[in-house]
């Protein structure tokens, strides 16, 4: 059952913050009503509010779900036991969580939108339960880090910022990442090739946890893409770019929009 307030920091128009109880968790989003929805899903240690600046430079029209994963803004920890949270356990909780909310608002036609961690969950989300029609990704996790010195000192500059949190929620999850298996294969590259939607990736030239050669490998684990450099940017370059970032989106999802209806 979702509970209802309005949410008054994002725009004038009527945007919402609801909660959903999922089979496996409690579920914080933001809805703004419109037409053609793009679901955001944010990246570790963020929330649905990061991506409130880059909505308002995007195009009005559009129905608007942004969710916080579990352990992140106003939702709560997915229902695991403790020895039982792994990276791809929780990918595939987190989910099934957002497929059941689309079925619950009775979504079957949408576009994704993810950066960093989320588009591990993107991808697991759309090539398990729910195909979408277009694909964003924004320095996206997803290849095997390896040894790359880079992502190690991101990845302890981003776990020492969450050091000083005191939200409880996150320690599991923080604790998951602290003990990745760098040789992980975190996105199956057969399942990746099949993939048979467009998928459109944004890179910050200066993504300070991986870095834009990192993105070009993964871009070439799809067959449908296109990738795009913002100059000067970093790992989320939708908070500090965001016209330029909202100026690719729009593109690509109207451009892919005309396309689809052409067939």
């Amino acid at each position: 059952m979702a509970h209802q307030n309005i949410y008054q920091h994002w725009s004038s128009r009527k945007v919402e913050r609801l909660f959903f109880d999922s089979s496996v968790g409690r579920i914080s989003y933001i809805r703004r009503e419109g037409k053609g929805i793009l679901l955001f899903i944010h990246g570790f240690t963020a929330s649905s509010d990061i991506w409130k600046d880059l909505i308002e430079k995007m195009d009005s029209r559009f129905s608007i779900i942004s969710i916080d994963l579990f352990g992140h803004g106003g939702s709560g920890l997915p229902n695991l036991q403790y020895n039982d949270f792994s990276l791809r356990k929780l990918i595939r909780t987190q989910s099934e969580a957002i497929f059941e909310l689309l079925d619950h608002l009775k979504v079957k036609e949408y576009s994704m939108i993810a950066s960093s961690f989320g588009g591990l969950i993107s991808i697991d989300l759309a090539t398990s339960f729910l195909k979408p029609e277009r694909l964003v990704l924004i320095d996206s996790a997803g290849l095997t880090p390896g040894g790359d010195r880079k992502f190690e000192n991101g990845f302890k500059a981003l776990m020492s910022f969450y050091a000083n949190e005191t939200s409880r929620h996150l320690y599991p999850i923080a604790e998951i990442f602290k003990s990745l298996d760098r040789g992980e294969q975190l996105i199956n590259p057969v399942i990746a090739r099949n993939v048979d939607f467009p998928i459109c990736i944004i890179w910050g030239s200066e993504d300070y946890i991986f870095d834009p050669e990192y993105g070009r490998k993964f871009s070439n684990l799809f067959s449908r893409t296109e990738f795009h450099i913002i100059e000067g940017a970093g790992h989320t370059p939708f908070t500090t770019h965001q016209k330029e970032v909202a100026e690719i989106i729009n593109k690509f999802i109207f451009t892919n929009i005309s396309s689809h209806h052409k067939h």
